[in-house]
């Protein structure tokens, strides 16, 4: 399964914000928005991500990818 991970992130104040969409129409939302509230092109990117679907895969892919830190 394929997703996007949507990456900002705002060297001014050293903080990072990343989000992950479905499709590439909700990525290139994500993009826009994060423009239109001041951050830079180079600044917001946006990359494909294989996610394993099988539950054990998918398991430690979630345990490495997203623990909330």
């Amino acid at each position: 399964m394929k997703l996007y991970k949507t990456t900002v992130v705002n060297e001014a104040d050293s903080w990072q914000g990343i989000s992950w969409q479905g499709t590439q129409a909700d990525a290139a939302s994500v993009r826009k928005r994060a423009m239109d509230d001041g951050a830079k092109r180079k600044d917001v990117t946006t990359e494909d991500v294989e996610v394993p679907t099988d539950k054990a895969g998918l398991l430690a892919w979630l345990n490495a990818n997203c623990t909330g830190e």
